[in-house]
């Protein structure tokens, strides 16, 4: 009994992972990225955000539209079958078990092996009191002295007149709306908001409304860690945190995890250090579409009202969210490159939701989601939807509307910097 026990736990064991190379699953929050070689040959990489491992693997574009059916339940024949349909040859099994051993070696695929790491790093994290910067020498300077010319360079640039910045001198600022994206290509509309709240009151306490590129179990995910960043330490208010938690009964903790690469709140900091002497932060990521389940909705009630009670006796607040708005071209789905009417139609588009912002009109908000189904993808909208929550009768003002182009398929990201006094 004692030789035949280990054998029936390795033959689980073994009869788990032949499942999942039969019937592969990919891991959650797997990113894809646009490739093209000097012959016009269409590649995807494969990005992974916990980085299980370095490499980013490539896979020749009708590959890559396999992965919609790596889901555990679709066994190869179905793949091989459904490749048929798509393309109308035959796929050869080597050629698919190839591409899966692949995906398999750099752990992207959801089994045992994967799940084994990601509980490590996962465990890992959770242990650390501070997030460090994962964006510092990438998207901004590491070090110290580069990085302040760097914002001061975007400050010079932000063009806000001094009359615009002499009608909030002093006053309250009670929200912010900024981008997240890459400083390098929006520093600017950035800074213009954070000039305004240089010359305002101080503040205590920002509320970060960031997005979580990344899927989640929840709507909303919390950290109680500080965050370093090659200007120092930004403090997180954990009492805060703590007892926005334990007012919930979802556990807002559970995907912590997605913290540790994300952008969207690590770069408001920055501009928060370069523009305020003695604060607190309470970073949250947001998770959620305009089309939320009732579990979601539930949430957001849940997780709004708690925040609502615990900050009401905090002091001076501010709210953040962190955001760019539509995502446009072949990089995010299209089928053609913008031209100038579609940049023209985005913007009116965009504009029309920062009206609905700057009126604190809710309805007119949820309309313009749902009647284009998000048509250009605006990824902010479950922190513009969450900053609604919190947003008092107050002026608005639009300093700065701006887009980037992503590649050279002249894919397009448009953001903005609005301020709430």
């Amino acid at each position: 009994m004692v030789l035949v026990e280990p054998m029936k736990r390795n033959s689980r064991a073994s009869h788990k992972e032949s499942h999942s190379i039969q019937h592969p699953k990919i891991r959650r929050g797997i990113q894809p990225i646009q490739y093209q070689d000097e012959n016009d040959h269409l590649y995807v990489g494969l990005k992974d955000p916990l980085q299980l491992r370095d490499a980013v693997i490539l896979l020749p574009y009708d590959l890559f539209c396999l992965l919609r059916y790596f889901d555990g339940t679709h066994s190869l024949d179905d793949i091989i079958a459904q490749y048929a349909r798509q393309f109308g040859n035959f796929l050869p099994l080597d050629r698919l078990q190839k591409m899966i051993k692949k995906m398999d070696d750099s752990l992207l695929l959801d089994n045992q092996r994967s799940q084994k790491k990601v509980a490590k790093i996962e465990s890992a994290f959770r242990d650390l009191d501070i997030r460090d910067a994962a964006c510092a020498g990438s998207s901004y300077a590491a070090e110290r002295s580069a990085l302040e010319k760097e914002l001061s360079d975007y400050f010079d640039n932000a063009a806000i007149e001094k009359t615009v910045i002499d009608k909030f001198l002093n006053k309250s600022i009670k929200a912010m709306i900024v981008p997240h994206i890459d400083l390098r290509l929006g520093g600017a509309t950035y800074a213009a908001a954070y000039k305004i709240l240089r010359h305002a009151q101080p503040v205590n306490l920002f509320v970060i409304l960031g997005i979580s590129h990344q899927p989640t179990k929840h709507a909303f995910v919390m950290t109680t860690k500080d965050f370093r960043t090659p200007l120092g330490l930004v403090k997180t208010d954990k009492r805060i945190v703590m007892n926005i938690a334990n007012r919930c009964q979802t556990d807002f903790f559970v995907d912590e995890i997605v913290h540790r690469n994300e952008h969207s709140i690590e770069f408001q900091t920055l501009f928060l250090q370069q523009t305020q002497t003695d604060f607190r932060i309470v970073p949250i990521l947001c998770s959620f579409s305009h089309l939320q389940s009732d579990v979601q909705k539930r949430q957001i009630v849940e997780f709004t009202t708690a925040l609502r009670r615990e900050i009401g006796g905090s002091g001076s607040v501010c709210f953040i969210a962190s955001v760019d708005f539509s995502h446009i071209g072949p990089g995010y789905g299209d089928d053609n490159r913008p031209d100038s009417f579609v940049l023209a139609e985005v913007e009116r588009a965009d504009r029309a939701v920062l009206t609905t912002l700057a009126q604190h009109d809710l309805g007119a908000f949820e309309h313009q989601f749902k009647r284009s189904n998000n048509k250009y993808n605006i990824c902010g909208y479950p922190a513009l939807r969450t900053l609604y929550e919190f947003l008092p009768a107050s002026e608005a003002m639009l300093l700065r509307y701006d887009n980037a182009i992503m590649d050279e398929e002249r894919s397009t990201v448009t953001f903005a910097s609005m301020i709430f006094s």
